[in-house]
């Protein structure tokens, strides 16, 4: 499945189109990513050989996590995470109860999650990677 997914990706990135990588992830334990995650966005930024802008969407994450990453320095818990190439920018989305386990439901219209997710992906910058990078 990994071989398949790397050459969706790769075929995905060829179509000399702008795009937008972002990857999404939530916290494991406390404020660990799962390894598999991280080892997912270093494979991927290091198969790109052009200049690359991407973004990391933590999901999910506790109001205890949310006010303990802000009492640390947020570039020392994102050196922590062992990324090959850094984000162009990160986003952590507060976890909301009502959407908890559900498949079918978005945010709502008014949450601040939705706001802070649309805007963050507006600002993001966007890639044109050449064919043969």
């Amino acid at each position: 499945m990994r071989k398949q997914a790397d050459l969706e990706i790769e075929e995905a990135l060829k179509q000399n189109k702008n795009c937008k990588i972002v990857f999404v992830t939530s916290f494991q334990q406390e404020y660990t990513i799962q390894y598999g995650d991280i080892a997912s966005i270093n494979a991927v930024c290091n198969a790109i050989k052009a200049k690359l802008e991407y973004g990391i969407i933590f999901n999910k994450v506790s109001k205890t996590a949310l006010k303990a990453i802000s009492e640390l320095a947020y570039t020392d818990f994102l050196k922590g995470l062992s990324l090959d190439k850094n984000p162009s920018a990160t986003i952590m989305l507060a976890n909301e109860s009502d959407l908890e386990d559900e498949d079918t439901l978005y945010f709502k219209s008014d949450s601040e999650n939705r706001k802070k997710l649309l805007n963050f992906l507006d600002t993001l910058p966007a890639n044109r990677i050449a064919a043969n990078k």
